[in-house]
Parts: structure tokens; C-alpha cells; sequence
């Protein structure tokens, strides 16, 4: 079965709700880098667990991708607890 365009939409808008690697493609058109692929686990598990007290520290050169991936993951956690305080 085919997706419409506007299907396939629908399904990443979905996906980005609970996925941040979905978020960021979707959103901010980011493919992860290898490099990354250690910060969204973390960043993924607060996510997934907001209230635990989980905390991460990214060290990375200039031009990494720091801002780009924070800034979009505090976007998603406001979206996801829109509640809660999210800071960086």
C-alpha cells in the first residue's frame, strides 16, 4: 500500500510526538551524524523519562551540531510536557 504525501505527513508528524531523531528530520530537516547518534540516546531517555533527574553534558568542537540538535530538543520537550520547565 502507497502513502499519499500528505499520509506520509501525517505518519512523521506522528512519530516526531515520542521519536526526537523523527522530530529533527522532520522539523529542522537533520540527518544525525554518527557523532550524535550518542546524544539522542540520552537526550531520547530524558525525554522518555522526564522525571528521573537524568542529565547529560555534550562536549563537542565548534560546528558539531550542539545548538542545532539542543535547541530542537528543548522544542520537543516542550511539546511533549508542555507543563513542565525545560531548560538548557
Amino acid at each position: 500500500m502507497t502513502l499519499t504525501r500528505n499520509e506520509r505527513v501525517a505518519e512523521l508528524a506522528w512519530k516526531s510526538r515520542t521519536d526526537l531523531e523523527t522530530f529533527l528530520n522532520f522539523t529542522q530537516g537533520v540527518k544525525i551524524a554518527n557523532h550524535q547518534k550518542q546524544w539522542l540516546e540520552h537526550l531520547q531517555y530524558i525525554g522518555d523519562h522526564p522525571n528521573v533527574g537524568h542529565k547529560v553534558l555534550i562536549i563537542a568542537p565548534p560546528g558539531a551540531g550542539k545548538s542545532t540538535v539542543m535547541c530542537s530538543f528543548l522544542a520537543w520537550m516542550i511539546g511533549k510536557c508542555p507543563d513542565d520547565h525545560v531548560g538548557l
